[in-house]
């Protein structure tokens, strides 16, 4: 195996193919001459292979799909991104960071790296869902279908949130952490639905960024975004936890409700970062989804059967 990078990233052991981690110089949607670069993990191109846009969700990395990539890099052409703000991306605080302006920065890394004659798949989480339905509204033409987890028609910020996000601007990302653990403390005491694993997580990982990101998603992209679901008619398939605070199971279920051609897969007692607590069972269902799309909720067999399919949605039971 060759590793090309251009920095240092925590990167699990592939073998039998050239992985590149690379920065990608993009333009600004608002801006024709300046330049962000967006930080990507792939392993180049093989016009037999299918091709695989991979976006992580809210305070997430490519770091998130590194057992996926491993999985499946020797099968498909994979681009995993970091949105700006994550991970080793940019973070340009003079542009707008609308979820169209997001989406325009990963269309242009797909013109880097992917032929446009070459449908494309996207996975994506959370606040990524909404990004992978604007590039498809944007170039239907080029997109071939849709896997969203934890996914929604529009983001509702409960009021601690919206007061959490005001002050981020004032707040040092170390202090950040523990306001953020005072108040998930609380938060859970009221209700037992927060899980203290995906708390845990997000604590750690607001430590690592820039605590202007936080307002800057909020006000440009999480307040004024709506899904265009009447222009999209790829197949989308959703997979959403009752448990989940952040981006509310209901929510999913509408999103399911407005677009013409989806499917919802429920996973019962789950929170919001199903992607990394739930990894090997995304990677089985995404297998057999890129595989099959048509019949990877017939051919379901990934909980000892416990699973039942009615109306084009399954109730699937997470098993020990």
């Amino acid at each position: 195996m060759t590793i090309h990078c251009n920095n240092i990233i925590t990167m699990v052991i592939l073998t039998m193919s050239t992985i590149y981690i690379q920065t990608i110089s993009v333009h600004p949607f608002d801006d024709p001459i300046n330049k962000i670069k967006i930080n990507t993990i792939h392993n180049g191109f093989d016009n037999i292979k299918d091709s695989v846009l991979l976006l992580h969700g809210y305070l997430g990395n490519t770091s998130d799909y590194l057992n996926i990539i491993s999985a499946l890099h020797e099968n498909y052409n994979l681009v995993a991104c970091d949105v700006r703000g994550h991970g080793y991306s940019d973070t340009p605080m003079d542009y707008i960071w609308s979820i169209s302006n997001l989406a325009n920065d990963f269309i242009q890394v797909l013109d880097v790296l992917i032929p446009k004659y070459k449908k494309i798949s996207i996975v994506a989480s959370s606040l990524s869902t909404a990004v992978a339905l604007e590039i498809a509204s944007i170039q239907p033409n080029r997109i071939d279908k849709l896997f969203l987890i934890s996914a929604t028609d529009k983001f509702i910020i409960p009021n601690w949130g919206k007061i959490y996000i005001g002050y981020t601007k004032l707040m040092s990302s170390t202090f950040q952490y523990h306001v953020v653990d005072k108040i998930s403390k609380v938060l859970m005491k009221m209700n037992t639905n927060i899980d203290s694993e995906d708390v845990d997580i997000g604590k750690n990982r607001i430590r690592q960024m820039n605590n202007k990101v936080h307002q800057k998603l909020y006000e440009d992209a999480i307040t004024k975004w709506n899904v265009r679901a009447e222009i999209i008619d790829h197949p989308v398939f959703i997979i959403a936890g009752t448990d989940d605070v952040i981006i509310p199971y209901e929510s999913s279920v509408k999103l399911h409700s407005k677009l013409i051609n989806s499917s919802l897969l429920t996973i019962h007692g789950e929170h919001h970062m199903i992607l990394r607590k739930q990894n090997d069972l995304i990677l089985e269902i995404l297998i057999d989804w890129l595989d099959d799309p048509d019949n990877v909720l017939i051919n379901a067999n990934y909980c000892n059967n416990h699973i039942d399919l009615h109306n084009n949605q399954v109730n699937l039971t997470v098993c020990d």
